[in-house]
């Protein structure tokens, strides 16, 4: 899954922007189909072990910020596959987001548990309704602004791939060259042939 999302099927080959949706929208697959497949996984085990029934809560906070790493991972191995030059680039941008949003899941996390050892109640996306402080949320929404402007420069169309270029013409007048009249190889208003 992760090669044919970061490079597209024909070596040496630039992904055009239909080839990203359609990496990206198989990546919204796997994520949901793994999904389904942890939570019916959870539910059999909280049934088995006999704690189903107690109270308990999911952390939603922490859940959304794990989505956006995984949304923000596939989306820089898409930008990377739909440019020729400047993957270096793209890994340092790329890498300094998913470090931002990495420190973000675990001060999340953190924060989501003594919330609920406190409130006995889950935190929302991003921690809203929960006590934090102002940087603290101003580090979450750059994290998502930053995660979000990341997924749309991975599946925005090329603007070179929108320009017209004129199809190539095979006239031979285009072909010739018209010297200069007043060149010093010869004489005014003659033209020498060569």
């Amino acid at each position: 899954l992760v090669t044919s999302l970061r490079r597209p099927a024909r070596a040496r080959a630039v992904a055009s922007h239909i080839e990203a949706l359609r990496g990206f929208l198989r990546f919204q697959g796997f994520v949901l189909a793994t999904a389904t497949v942890v939570g019916i996984t959870y539910c059999v085990a909280m049934s088995h072990a006999g704690l189903l029934s107690d109270k308990s809560e999911l952390m939603w906070a922490t859940l959304g910020q794990l989505l956006l790493l995984a949304e923000t991972s596939a989306a820089v191995l898409l930008w990377a596959a739909r440019r020729r030059q400047n993957k270096l680039s793209i890994a340092f941008v790329g890498g300094a987001v998913l470090l931002m949003q990495i420190i973000s899941v675990i001060g999340t996390y953190l924060t989501e548990v003594e919330h609920v050892a406190r409130t006995n109640s889950s935190a929302r996306v991003m921690l809203l309704g929960v006590e934090v402080s102002p940087y603290w949320m101003a580090f979450l929404v750059l994290c998502w602004a930053a995660g979000i402007a990341l997924i749309l420069t991975a599946l925005a169309r090329n603007r070179e791939d929108q320009r017209v270029t004129p199809a190539p013409t095979n006239d031979p007048i285009d072909d010739l060259v018209v010297e200069d009249d007043d060149s010093d190889e010869g004489l005014p208003g003659r033209r020498l042939i060569h």
